[in-house]
């Protein structure tokens, strides 16, 4: 019997869409969110050749588009198809300030929450206050502008920041955890082997290496992905290694110069380079 509840039917459409767009994280990204009609998220104009491919004048930097075109090559060179676990997809990105990572890690945030269901995800910064005001917070902002905002249950809380569905909350969620290495225990036993555990570490210069060390337990079964961000601002840790060191051919790796990223201030960058040198 064909259901006659408009919501169900819309969420069934929905979901059909979204699992369509399990391999395209930038087509997720450009569907999900009103960038047509919401002028508080339409400071970038999409560049070519995404412009003409999704027919839209504003979206995500260059950098951006990049990194989800990377990693939609990532995950279909997998084919994860929910059984024989694939080997772990890993990023790891250096930048200077204000390149809109924030924006981005939410952005991926709701992409493997949206077309994987029973994912599992933790999310870290080097600080508390990183993590609330700044990570968390930005997330906050696109979950309320994506199209499956009422599927989810966002809290802020402290000790309480979640994003869990609301039908299935303790089997597909993602959570964010401080990074202090006496709470590295957050960051064990976390599997999903039908979908996708994954890490996200925001400011990832300052995070310790035990919870690096202790997030390699979650990479073993399913479809996992780890992603790293930050300022290049120490020459050790396991955010170096990472990056230019022992296990750098582990990762995809990236280097975003805030100078070639469309949101930030050239003028200041001028101004810096002025008083202090290029170095």
């Amino acid at each position: 019997m064909v259901s006659r509840d408009p919501q169900a039917a819309a969420n069934a459409a929905l979901a059909r869409k979204l699992a369509s767009l399990r391999q395209d994280p930038l087509g997720h990204v450009m569907f999900s969110y009103p960038w047509d009609s919401d002028t508080s998220i339409q400071q970038v104009p999409l560049p070519e050749p995404w412009r003409s491919r999704y027919n839209c004048e504003y979206g995500p930097d260059k950098w951006a588009c990049e990194f989800l075109d990377d990693l939609a090559t990532q995950i279909r060179e997998r084919n994860f198809h929910g059984q024989q676990a694939v080997a772990p997809i890993k990023f790891s990105t250096k930048s200077g300030h204000g390149i809109g990572k924030s924006a981005l890690v939410s952005w991926l945030i709701k992409f493997i929450l949206d077309t994987r269901p029973f994912s599992k995800g933790t999310i870290t910064a080097n600080t508390d206050v990183q993590l609330r005001t700044k990570t968390w917070a930005e997330l906050s902002k696109w979950h309320a502008l994506s199209a499956t905002r009422n599927w989810f249950n966002y809290s802020a809380g402290r000790g309480a920041m979640a994003l869990r569905h609301k039908d299935y909350p303790e089997r597909w969620f993602a959570t964010a955890q401080t990074c202090r290495e006496e709470n590295s225990e957050s960051f064990s036993g976390q599997h999903a082997a039908g979908a996708t555990s994954f890490y996200i570490f925001d400011e990832a210069s300052g995070v310790p290496n035990k919870i690096f060390e202790v997030r390699e337990g979650g990479t073993v079964l399913g479809e996992p992905m780890v992603f790293d961000f930050g300022n290049p601002t120490r020459n050790s840790g396991m955010f170096y290694e990472n990056c230019v060191g022992k296990h750098r051919h582990r990762y995809i790796v990236r280097s975003i110069d805030s100078r070639d990223v469309a949101i930030t201030n050239k003028d200041l960058h001028a101004q810096w380079i002025a008083d202090h040198g290029i170095d």
